[in-house]
């Protein structure tokens, strides 16, 4: 009999301490992302940029005195990193799309305070590449 409940009590103690936290993530969901690409400004209702990493001119492109820009498709994910970036447009050549990317790539975000279960987003983001003494500008927006 002392066996038996030594035994059950033992069993309760083991499930009572391998009890994880109540979490989507935590429980092997993940959360499949809102789309914000339509309205970028949202994005401030999930996640808040804490930080944020710039790109370099490409010299190939300052020597050719080119301007140009990119447009990056990527998830920031539920620990407020970027992910799964996809190129959607590029003028007037990729060029500029590995800068781009390895700035995006170097951003962090931090939940918003309403944002308690960590929840992904999809998002795009532009970046203009402009020279001040080279006239002419590329809108990837536009395309």
């Amino acid at each position: 009999m002392k066996k038996t409940l030594l035994f059950t009590i033992t069993a309760l103690l083991l499930g009572c301490s391998s009890t994880e936290p109540n979490s989507a993530e935590t429980k092997g969901v993940k959360l499949d992302p809102i789309d914000l690409t339509k309205s970028e400004e949202s994005v401030k209702d999930y996640w808040v940029l804490s930080e944020k990493s710039y790109p370099s001119y490409p010299i190939a492109a300052a020597k050719r005195k080119m301007n140009g820009c990119a447009k990056i498709q990527f998830i920031i994910n539920s620990e407020g990193e970027p992910e799964d970036l996809k190129t959607i447009n590029f003028l007037p050549d990729n060029t500029f799309v590995a800068e781009t990317k390895k700035a995006i790539s170097g951003h962090r975000w931090v939940p918003s305070e309403t944002n308690t279960t960590l929840q992904p987003v999809l998002l795009t983001q532009s970046w203009d590449y402009v020279l001040d003494d080279v006239p002419g500008r590329f809108d990837c927006d536009s395309q």
